[in-house]
């Protein structure tokens, strides 16, 4: 009889410690997960950002390559006509 009890309180306590120990894993595991999730997602913030930055950036760089090449070919057609003027 007293046996059985014994068995019966080793495994209630093997019960209680394995709940006990997969709780204080949860309780510690689960913040991490969010904490996990909240910084993908502010780093998905981050990127989308640095890519709207950059995008920005890349417009003007064309808008100025563009406005160069005007230029040049204005100062070529000058140049080509004070020649011909000079003739």
């Amino acid at each position: 009889m007293k046996k059985a009890q014994s068995d019966r309180t080793v495994e209630g306590i093997m019960q209680d410690s394995s709940s006990s120990n997969s709780d204080g894993a949860t309780s510690v595991l689960f913040p991490l997960f969010l904490c996990s999730i909240a910084l993908n997602v502010l780093q998905h913030a981050w990127n989308s950002n640095q890519l709207a930055v950059l995008q920005q950036a890349d417009n003007l760089q064309q808008q100025k390559i563009a406005q160069l090449q005007t230029d040049k070919d204005v100062c070529a057609g000058k140049l080509a006509g004070f020649i011909e003027g000079r003739r």
